[in-house]
């Protein structure tokens, strides 16, 4: 959950609503609920987010319903319930880091990495506020070849110099 705030720019009340049939591993994209009763396309672009929400699927093998659940229910989690949780990960950690803040540095990531602000606004469903600029819609097709872009940029920053794959990359199944 707190993964797809962070890689993917979600507010908590998005992914809380998340159903398991809103992914489509084919397109690697959620449908996501946002403001408005808007909804719109997310890519999962970040290897280890897809691996790891695929594989979640894989074994709570549920084929509708709430993609997050409370444990042992088929309630959807409460955002008090993800709150606590988070808090406990910052106190362990000892920081200060709002649920927001992952959105927040999502957005601030894709800024400096040079991915455009209107896709940046279309990705998070945001048509106003602290970014400025005009409303442009991409198609699905050149906002995911501008993220994929990005994701690779940032990648190639990231690899090992030998290339392999970490442990928690690799799909189980």
């Amino acid at each position: 959950m707190f993964g797809l705030l962070a890689h993917l720019g979600l507010r908590p009340s998005e992914a809380l609503a998340l159903r398991v049939e809103d992914f489509e591993e084919s397109s690697a994209s959620l449908s996501v609920d946002g403001w408005g009763g808007k909804r719109r396309r997310v890519l999962v672009d970040d290897r280890q987010i897809y691996l790891r929400l695929t594989n979640y699927l894989l074994l709570t093998a549920s084929p509708s319903g709430p993609l997050f659940t409370a444990s042992g229910r088929e309630t959807p989690l409460r955002y008090q319930s993800v709150q606590h949780r988070w808090a406990q990960y910052c106190s362990q950690a000892g920081v200060d880091v709002k649920l927001s803040d992952l959105r927040r540095a999502h957005v601030a990531d894709l800024v400096s990495g040079g991915v455009p602000e209107a896709i940046i606004r279309e990705r998070i469903g945001q048509a106003a506020g602290a970014l400025e600029g005009t409303h442009v819609s991409f198609s699905n097709a050149e906002s995911d070849a501008e993220i994929r872009a990005w994701q690779e940029r940032r990648d190639a920053r990231r690899t090992a110099p030998d290339g392999t794959l970490d442990a928690s990359e690799r799909r189980v199944g």
